[in-house]
């Protein structure tokens, strides 16, 4: 190993942290499993009538074929290739078709899948992105950083809707 070179600034490797997105066939196929189960129960088990029942379990199958491509698989056009962070800045997300990186924040929804993963839901400027992190697919110690970074963004105060006075 090389020496450290005195007076020398910290390497962006130690105040700076990246995941790059692995897509997650598995996720995806427990995805689309489960899309598949709800048309089968709006099929068999709702009191509409039956063209009613196809267009509804249709617009599901196509809004949720959408969301597993973007979200689990990163192939389309709104879907994420990495997010970076540093501990005092927010979090960042580089886009898959053109590599822009845009400002993100942590929004309501996400949720951890015990063992198995994260499903995220970040707002940026150009709307809202779900996307789900494999704990299988990623490395263990970018994804705990990731964990504890998460868990320590600000916490907005629970308030009663009316302004103060």
């Amino acid at each position: 190993m090389s020496p450290t070179i005195p007076n020398s600034p910290r390497s962006a490797g130690q105040s700076c942290r990246q995941i790059e997105l692995v897509p997650s066939r598995r996720a995806a196929a427990l995805a689309a499993a489960w899309l598949v189960a709800m048309s089968a129960a709006v099929l068999g088990g709702v009191a509409l009538p039956l063209p009613a029942r196809i267009t509804l379990c249709v617009c599901m199958l196509v809004s949720g074929a959408t969301g597993i491509r973007s979200g689990f698989l990163f192939r389309d056009r709104r879907a994420l290739r990495a997010i970076s962070w540093n501990a005092d800045g927010p979090l960042v997300v580089h886009r898959v078709c053109d590599g822009i990186a845009l400002p993100a924040e942590l929004a309501q929804g996400s949720f951890r899948i015990g063992q198995l993963g994260l499903f995220l839901w970040l707002s940026t400027r150009e709307g809202r992105h779900g996307l789900f992190i494999d704990a299988g697919r990623h490395d263990s110690h970018e994804l705990r950083r990731l964990c504890r970074r998460l868990s320590r963004r600000p916490r907005r105060a629970l308030t009663s809707g009316r302004p103060t006075s």
